[in-house]
């Protein structure tokens, strides 16, 4: 005979999914296009662009291309996207002045804006060299242009914060011995020391991206060597000095855009991931490369692309712990999410259809305080013109977005146990569902109790492999002349923290009018 229990039981079972265990981040496009460059020259292509945190803004800078010259111009936006202010004219001499990069300084709270010269003629001293700028972070123009080194193609810079200074890097060509060549700089404008070859390859092209490790205290620079068919790095320490032998980053001979690759530093892990895409391959490359210039693991294929011929552009977002590559297939921009370890996140997020513009990009850059990005290309949808654009990118985990609780299904409406003959009979299978966020691991509990004395073998609620969970209760009662009455309750929560809850009552009846 059963024993008797004289208390209420209370049935309790988690189910644990394996697939809900963190949050995934997702892509967003917050608000719309933004036309950057004012129109005011016949074209505006090579964008940069730069994160000030202080101001919760960005700098962008572009070619602008007229009939007699070109310049750099500048134009600030604000955090959310939209115009602060209006374009400023950065280098505005005789001659072309072209192919823009700038680089924040977080200390002073301004910017350095580097630039590709061609004022004199070919072949004269200064042609095709390195010029810089001060910038202040309201657009202001601080001193006067100044010459940085001799290599003015496909510039790059990074800003050192423990010196206060900066690391140029551009490709020489038409001015002096050719190779990458690096140039430091003060945080006033002035140079510190010569200048000095990264690279001493007599057809290194085109030069690549330069990042600060702000762990180790030293830059790392990319560049593509057209004598070894393949992609280079170099570690360099924040005096200048020539860090190890060039690391090979990849055998294959990347694509022929304006830069050879992108690199985003990751503090978390104290590693680069350098991207890039092969010549006439339509394919986006990855490669960590530790600290220390050892690679860690093989290439790895990011994307297929249907046409590309310049390298994508890369950051790491701090906030989320990922990386958002961007690039151009053809006309369309688009963006996407990697995780820590460079798999892809979801699916590319459409950014502009059918308007990029050859020779622009696009290139993205961090917002240290929101976790967002922003992405800034060349554009013809005003053709003949060609415009600079900027579109302000989410990057969200999903309970961020996720305001609709998770829903509970299986719960009989109504439930009669007929006969009372002391079997156990299934009543319900009880599930939980969340299509945004997902199922909190842990917190999908089923519990049921019983308004009579009752044992474990009363109600037995056991999990599925499906994720789900069964409910059997026994067909029996003490009492003669009254109902037993059983009550379920599901609870359940997902990530973003919205609950649940469902309640259902199983009764034996007295008899059968019931």
């Amino acid at each position: 005979m059963r024993g008797i229990w004289t208390v209420t039981l209370a049935v309790l079972v988690r189910i644990f999914c394996a697939d809900t265990l963190s949050a995934q981040p997702i892509l967003t496009l917050i608000g719309h296009n933004v036309q950057v460059s004012s129109g005011l020259t016949l074209g505006a292509v090579l964008p940069s662009v730069a994160f000030n945190s202080v101001n919760d803004e960005y700098m962008v800078v572009w070619m602008g291309v007229g009939t007699t010259s070109n310049d750099v111009l500048g134009q600030r936006l604000s955090g959310s996207g939209g115009l602060v202010g209006e374009n400023i004219p950065i280098a505005n001499g005789p001659g072309s002045q072209g192919d823009p990069f700038i680089t924040r300084n977080s200390t002073d709270n301004n910017y350095l804006v580097a630039w590709r010269s061609q004022f004199d003629v070919p072949g004269s001293l200064d042609f095709n060299d390195a010029f810089g700028r001060l910038v202040s972070n309201t657009g202001a123009l601080l001193g006067i242009p100044f010459h940085i080194s001799d290599g003015g193609l496909e510039l790059s810079s990074a800003y050192n914060p423990t010196g206060n200074d900066y690391l140029v890097t551009g490709r020489a060509f038409a001015s002096g011995p050719p190779g990458i060549v690096g140039q430091r700089i003060s945080n006033l404008g002035s140079l510190e020391g010569n200048q000095f070859f990264v690279s001493t390859a007599i057809v290194a092209a085109p030069n690549g991206q330069v990042v600060y490790n702000p762990i180790s205290n030293e830059y790392f620079a990319t560049w593509r060597d057209q004598q070894s068919l393949n992609l280079k790095g170099q570690r360099i320490s924040s005096t200048g000095a020539l860090l190890g032998s060039p690391i090979v980053i990849s055998p294959f001979f990347t694509g022929s855009g304006t830069t050879a690759a992108s690199v985003a530093f990751d503090p978390t892990n104290d590693r680069y991931l350098v991207v890039f895409s092969l010549f006439n391959a339509n394919t986006i490359w990855g490669q960590f490369v530790s600290s220390s210039g050892e690679l860690i693991g093989p290439n790895f294929q990011i994307q297929s692309v249907g046409s590309i011929d310049e390298a994508p552009s890369i950051m790491h977002g701090s906030i989320n712990n990922v990386f958002f590559i961007v690039w151009r297939d053809d006309a369309d921009v688009f963006g996407q999410l990697l995780s820590e370890t460079g798999v892809a996140l979801g699916f590319p997020l459409v950014i502009a259809k059918g308007t990029a513009e050859d020779l622009g990009g696009p290139i993205t850059v961090h917002n240290s305080n929101t976790g967002d990005a922003v992405v800034v290309w060349a554009d013809l949808r005003n053709a003949p013109r060609g415009d600079i654009f900027a579109q302000v990118v989410g990057i969200s985990t999903e309970q961020e977005l996720d305001r609709m609780p998770p829903v509970i299904s299986g719960m009989p409406s109504s439930c009669a146990l007929w006969p009372p003959n002391n079997k156990l009979l299934q009543v319900a299978v009880v599930a939980a569902t969340d299509v945004e966020s997902g199922i909190a691991p842990g917190s999908f509990d089923v519990t049921g109790s019983s308004d009579e004395p009752s044992d474990a073998e009363d109600i037995v609620i056991t999990p599925t492999e499906a994720g789900s969970v069964t409910v059997q209760l026994r067909a029996a009662r003490l009492g003669k002349k009254k109902d037993r009455v059983y009550t379920l309750t599901a609870t359940v929560a997902d990530l973003a923290g919205n609950r649940a809850t469902a309640t259902a009552s199983c009764v034996v009846p007295h008899d059968q009018r019931r």
